[in-house]
């Protein structure tokens, strides 16, 4: 592996929880044209408060920009929750009757990946906020593409996941993947890293699992 891919080497690490993710049968049903409408409709509900979340996530991971070139970068990527996605869930929970969850309302597992994600960014550092948004954007963009190219027909759907292949999303994937690259090279390691991956991994599974617990039970 090349020295200061570091971006390929958490990628590469904990392949079975990757897979667990990419391959969660939320994305699966998604793809498939099987997922139910309850079903849809608590993951909506949950991903949206996620959504608000991950504008304090990239708050923190601003924080600690090098330079004024990655300050541009981080505030695009807020640009874009603030005035793309959570529009996006707007229109969608109008034209779905859908109602806005409160925080306290949430399930467990939907408030400990919101709270979890916002710790590591806020006490991981530079690098390990980078880090857990490399987990959630690579994961959202291959699942997305397999989705995307699947048998969606839910028009909600559609439009939410093809979000996540369009253009401006692939390039903030990129960006992420590029921008660890330069940290690892200035020092920050894999070995430093996983653990924050992982949870971060641990927590995106347990988060869409919780869509899908009351068709389970």
């Amino acid at each position: 592996m090349i020295r200061g891919d570091l971006s390929a080497a958490l990628r590469a690490a904990e392949p079975e929880l990757w897979e667990a993710f990419i391959d969660h049968p939320l994305f699966l049903q998604t793809a498939e044209g099987m997922l139910s409408a309850p079903a849809r409709d608590r993951y909506f509900r949950f991903e949206r408060a996620f959504v608000g979340q991950a504008v304090t996530v990239f708050a923190h991971i601003l924080t600690g920009a090098p330079d004024r070139a990655v300050q541009r970068k981080l505030v695009a990527a807020l640009d874009a929750l603030v005035n793309e996605q959570e529009p996006l869930f707007d229109r969608l929970f109008a034209q779905a009757g859908l109602d806005f969850v409160p925080d306290a309302a949430l399930p467990p597992p939907v408030r400990a990946f919101c709270e979890g994600m916002t710790t590591m960014a806020r006490d991981g550092g530079y690098a390990g906020g980078l880090a857990i948004m490399f987990v959630a954007e690579r994961g959202y963009l291959e699942a997305s593409r397999r989705i995307m190219a699947g048998s969606v027909s839910d028009p909600a759907l559609r439009e939410w996941f093809a979000l996540h292949i369009a253009p401006g999303f692939v390039e903030s994937a990129a960006w992420l993947a590029t921008e660890l690259n330069r940290v690892g090279t200035r020092g920050a390691s894999s070995a430093d890293l996983v653990p924050l991956t992982r949870r971060a991994l641990e927590l995106e599974i347990a988060f869409h699992d919780a869509a899908l617990a009351d068709d389970a039970g």
